[in-house]
């Protein structure tokens, strides 16, 4: 299974499924090899590259053999299959309709959650008695009544 193809310094990442096989089996250590090849000649920074397991998250920057042996044992972090930390461009990755719609919805309920602790209410450009301010809100106002 062809994991990259790569140039001199143009690599393009084809299959990560390897991410989910067993840490012990032959692929998931060929694919852990291909990855630090990738980031060593992407994002290294005295030949040490942040290390993406679990334990260290992206925070460390560590050598070659480290990251290997962190990975093999400890697995990636989860969810982190853009390597952003390692090279890879975002442009590379689409995010599914369904996670982008998550996010969505998650953006809005934050944004209630906002409204909802500075003592805040949703409008639609209706202005209230007693509204001394309105901020125009994600095309909605917000009402606010002034401490001043």
């Amino acid at each position: 299974m062809a994991i990259y193809s790569s140039t001199k310094h143009n690599w393009n990442i084809m299959d990560k499924g390897w991410m989910k096989a067993s840490r012990s089996s032959i692929e998931y250590n060929i694919g852990v090899n291909k990855f630090i090849d990738f980031a060593l000649s992407t994002s290294a920074s005295d030949n040490r590259i942040l290390c993406p397991c679990k334990t260290c998250g992206n925070r460390y920057w560590l050598g070659e053999h480290e990251v290997r042996e962190h990975l093999i044992c400890d697995g990636f972090l989860a969810g982190y299959t853009s390597w952003i930390h390692h090279g890879e461009s975002m442009l590379n990755s689409k995010p599914s309709d369904a996670s982008s719609s998550h996010c969505e919805e998650h953006n809005d309920d934050m944004d209630q959650m906002l409204l909802d602790g500075l003592g805040m209410t949703r409008s639609l450009g209706k202005a209230s008695a007693g509204s001394l301010s309105a901020i125009k809100f994600s095309n909605t106002q917000v009402l606010t009544t002034s401490r001043f």
